[in-house]
């Protein structure tokens, strides 16, 4: 997507203005936009232009937008324009002060060169006319040659003659783009996730194909989308009157994240309120057990934790199963990072449970097979440390059922940079989560991944001097910035002791307020994402142990657009954070 440097904000923007940027917002990367300048007209009055683009191999257009069909009353001579006059004499005396400003700036450097034309997304000129009004029609660029701007652009200067030189962008950035403010960057970072909200949403599509099926087995590697599917479907199966739909994940933090995905969408009347519930498998256990009239007290030793959640709730749970005290409440069930769920285990006490948690998910649905059920999976983000296992035979023995299977197989998370790191990470623990992070996005140009090596004493610096740049230069918001551990809490990592950083209060919390930090473990990040993320307490990548790679590749794939990781190679490592959840 282009790069676009703004003045003001678009909801301060005329709509038609939108529209234009819209289709600007199509061109590749290597096109800069301007949205709002200031230039002199023929008085010496200052007055605000448009759009000022600069090509990809040089040159300059600059774009004034017009809306409506820009006609002429021949009885008034006045225009149909907000003060009535030509607008080719507005383009006119914002091109020749364009033209005085880069001639200013370029000093010794080439001349560069400026188009002008007026951007009309209301008009559609017939083909092979040569003026509109008046107006010379290679001064107008209509819809369809909005729609095709980059054809539109090849044309025009062609027929222009225009000549680009190396040292066009740059005088035009020194001339024009001096002054972007951190706002204005921090709406080109919006624009990137909504773009990256656009292309996933194009995997519906998929969706409406497949809509006839009621069971879906959804596999993928980080980033290729499996929760905004998930999410999707929810929305789908929720919508006939009295159903009711079961979204389960599997640690807090995901699932804290699916609640308040889920509470949007109600929001925004995409679902109809209460018609979703969505549960972490710790909390629909201790549903189910509280329900059974039996007392749920997980203790809190770790070791004691592990055997009580590994061991003694499966088996409990088939108990609960066997004894009918698993009543059905939904119509459809959707499961979000499915390979923590086991389909074996070591609790199970009776024939054909084997420790596997989904027949009391099953249990819960009140059609049974014939429910509509998806699985959304990636079994190479199964915890090596986690006991039991997620088998995808074992699965499709409980449903009984042959679902629908898909691949997901391109990446939808992140900026090109992220991706080439995540990729560049070769290690044998990290063979099957890379081979899954899908084919390299082609639509996002972000920022460098940031390595920085630090001592375990100015790690704490070092992470402010990063979250001070990216919030100064507006990249991120202090809330969008999530610092992850490979320890399991703030107290036991390098920053222990740490409330702020760079001004910006730090709590230990994946959903911090706004203005603040947010900090968590690794392990218990796994399954949400963020706009920036900074990782902490590894060793740097060429001395890190391989038992320690998995954890490091959870913790850096969370991020989207931003990536910096601080590491100290003396950092101790193997200090794992306990229970996910």
């Amino acid at each position: 997507m282009a790069l676009f440097i703004r003045k003001r904000p678009p909801e301060r923007c005329h709509s038609t203005e939108v529209e234009v940027a819209e289709f600007l917002a199509e061109l590749d990367d290597d096109w800069l936009i301007r949205w709002g300048f200031t230039y002199r007209d023929n008085r010496g009055s200052p007055r605000e232009g448009d759009f000022l683009i600069a090509g990809p191999r040089g040159g300059v257009l600059v774009l004034e937008v017009k809306s409506g069909t820009v006609s002429l009353n021949p009885y008034t001579g006045r225009w149909n324009t907000p003060d009535g006059d030509d607008p080719q004499f507005q383009l006119d005396e914002e091109w020749s002060d364009v033209l005085r400003s880069l001639d200013q700036q370029r000093g010794t450097r080439p001349s560069v060169f400026v188009g002008r034309a007026l951007g009309t997304p209301h008009l559609s000129l017939p083909r092979g006319s040569v003026n509109h009004h008046g107006i010379p029609r290679e001064f107008i660029l209509d819809r369809g040659d909005l729609r095709r701007f980059a054809a539109a652009w090849d044309e025009r200067m062609r027929d222009w003659g225009a000549v680009h030189g190396r040292s066009d962008r740059e005088v035009f950035e020194e001339a024009f783009c001096r002054d972007a403010t951190p706002r204005a960057i921090r709406h080109f970072v919006d624009d990137v996730d909504r773009t990256l909200m656009r292309h996933t949403e194009s995997g519906y599509t998929l969706l409406d194909q497949l809509g006839a099926n009621r069971r879906f087995l959804v596999s993928g590697g980080a980033g290729t989308g499996k929760t905004w599917l998930a999410l999707e479907l929810v929305r789908r199966w929720s919508t006939e009157p009295g159903r009711k739909v079961l979204l389960l994940g599997y640690n807090l933090g995901f699932t804290a994240e699916l609640r308040s995905l889920v509470e949007r969408m109600a929001t925004q009347n995409r679902i109809r309120a209460g018609s979703v519930v969505v549960r972490a498998w710790e909390e629909l256990v201790q549903e189910k057990i509280t329900e059974a009239g039996l007392p749920y007290e997980p203790p809190d030793e770790s070791e004691a934790r592990r055997r009580f959640f590994e061991e003694q709730i499966p088996g409990l749970l088939a108990d609960l199963l066997v004894g009918e005290h698993v009543a059905p409440r939904f119509d459809a069930l959707v499961v979000d990072e499915a390979q923590d769920h086991d389909t074996e285990g070591s609790g199970g006490t009776h024939p054909g449970t084997s420790g596997s948690w989904w027949p009391v998910y099953f249990r819960l649905l009140r059609n049974g097979s014939d429910a509509p059920v998806a699985v959304f999976h990636d079994e190479a983000q199964r915890p090596a440390f986690r006991a039991g296992r997620f088998e995808v035979p074992s699965l499709l023995r409980t449903w009984g059922v042959e679902p629908v299977r898909i691949h997901l197989v391109q990446s939808l998370r992140y900026t090109r940079q992220i991706h080439g790191y995540l990729r560049g990470l070769e290690s044998e623990p990290l063979r099957p989560l890379v081979a899954g992070l899908g084919n390299a996005p082609s639509w996002t140009h972000g920022i460098e991944v940031e390595q920085i090596e630090a001592t375990g004493a100015d790690t704490r610096d070092r992470v402010a001097e990063v979250v001070e740049r990216w919030v100064g230069q507006g990249w991120a918001r202090p809330e969008q910035i999530l610092i992850l551990s490979r320890r399991g809490s703030l107290a036991r990592s390098a920053l222990a002791g740490v409330t702020g950083l760079a001004g910006h209060p730090l709590v230990e919390d994946f959903h911090p307020p706004r203005g603040s930090l947010g900090f968590g473990s690794v392990n218990r990040a796994k399954g949400l994402d963020r706009l920036a993320v900074i990782v902490i307490d590894f060793p740097p990548w060429a001395s890190m142990p391989q038992s320690e790679h998995v954890p490091f590749f959870l913790g850096v794939s969370r991020a989207r657009q931003l990536l910096a990781v601080v590491g100290s190679a003396a950092d101790s490592v193997g200090d794992g954070s306990g229970a996910e959840s």
